[in-house]
C-alpha cells in the first residue's frame, strides 16, 4: 500500500463517475471546487485533489448535491444512508461511519484512501422521482449474528481505529488515546454480550472476576517506536483490533477478518511518515 495524489485522484474520479451515473446528482463540491458533468470535469477533479492533498494522512471532504421529486419513494434519511449506491459497500471499504445529524459518511477504503462524504438534498418538482430502495438484509449467521452485534458496528469500529491511527501519526496523543479507548470499550461490550448469552441474563448483581480479553494483546504490538507516550497508545490500538476481531468471529462465523487492512495501513503510514514523527 502506498498513498499519494495519484491514488487520491483515481478514487475521487471513480466516485465522481459513479455519482454522475445517478440522474438525481447535480454536482459535487470539494471545498470551494464544484465538479459538474461536462468537459471540465477532469480539470475540476485535479483542482480538488490539489486542495485536499497535504500528505499521506490527507482525506477528501466532499458534498454530493442531489435533487429529488417530492413524490419519491425514499425519505432524505433513507437516501443519505444508501452509500452503497455510490459504490461504498464492504467490498470497497473496511471502515464506514454514518453521522445522521450531518448527513455524512466517513469512509476508509481498503486501499487506504479516506473520504468524508456529505449530502445536500433539494426537493423539487423538477427533481428525479426515485422508487423506494430495496431493503438490505444483513447476515444473521453464527451463534447470535446480526440481531445481537450488527455489522454496522464493525464498520464504525474500524473507521474509528483508522481515525485514531491518523491522530497518532499527527502527534495528537489526546484524541488518539480517546479514540483508542473507544475501541477498547467496544471489546469490553462484546465480552459483556457474550457473558449475557452464556448465562442467559443481562442482570448481574456480581461479576465473575473476568479477565479483560484485550489485555493479552497489549504486549504483542509490533508497531513500537521507543516513545513511551506514543507506544502506550499504539498498544491499545493494536489490542483493540486483535480482541475485536476475535470476538466478532464468535458472533459471525463467516466473518472475513478486516484487521489486516488496518495493519497494512499502519505499515504504510510508518513507511511514508517523516522521521521526526517517531
Amino acid at each position: 500500500m502506498h498513498l499519494d495524489q495519484e491514488m487520491m485522484k483515481a478514487e475521487l474520479t471513480a466516485l465522481v463517475n459513479r455519482a454522475f451515473s445517478l440522474p438525481e446528482v447535480k454536482c459535487i463540491r470539494v471545498r470551494d471546487t464544484v465538479i459538474c458533468r461536462g468537459r471540465e470535469k477532469a480539470d475540476r477533479i485535479c483542482e480538488a485533489v490539489e486542495k485536499s492533498w497535504h500528505d499521506y494522512l490527507s482525506d477528501v471532504d466532499l458534498r454530493i448535491e442531489v435533487q429529488l421529486h417530492p413524490d419519491s419513494g425514499v425519505t432524505q434519511e433513507e437516501y443519505t444512508a444508501g452509500i452503497e449506491r455510490f459504490g461504498f459497500d464492504r467490498e470497497t471499504c473496511f471502515g464506514r461511519s454514518f453521522i445522521p445529524q450531518k448527513s455524512m459518511w466517513r469512509l476508509a477504503l481498503k486501499n487506504g484512501v479516506r473520504f468524508d462524504v456529505g449530502f445536500s438534498v433539494e426537493w423539487s418538482p423538477e427533481g428525479e422521482k426515485l422508487a423506494a430502495f430495496p431493503q438490505v438484509e444483513e447476515d444473521e449467521d453464527g451463534p447470535v449474528g446480526e440481531l445481537v452485534w450488527p455489522m454496522k458496528r464493525a464498520d464504525a469500529f474500524w473507521f474509528v481505529q483508522v481515525q485514531a491511527l491518523g491522530k497518532l501519526f499527527r502527534n495528537d496523543y489526546l484524541i488518539a488515546d480517546h479514540l483508542a479507548h473507544m475501541g477498547l470499550n467496544e471489546t469490553l461490550e462484546q465480552q459483556m454480550v457474550m457473558r449475557d448469552i452464556r448465562y442467559g441474563t443481562n442482570h448481574h448483581r456480581y461479576g465473575y472476576a473476568e479477565k479483560r480479553g484485550y489485555e493479552e494483546y497489549l504486549e504483542e504490538c509490533p508497531f513500537l517506536t521507543g516513545d513511551k507516550n506514543r507506544d502506550a497508545i499504539a498498544r491499545k490500538l493494536y489490542a483493540a483490533a486483535m480482541a475485536y476481531e476475535e470476538y466478532l468471529n464468535c458472533f459471525h462465523t463467516n466473518w472475513n477478518d478486516q484487521s489486516w487492512y488496518f495493519f497494512d495501513l499502519w505499515e504504510c503510514y510508518e513507511r511514508q511518515g517523516k522521521p521526526d514523527v517517531y
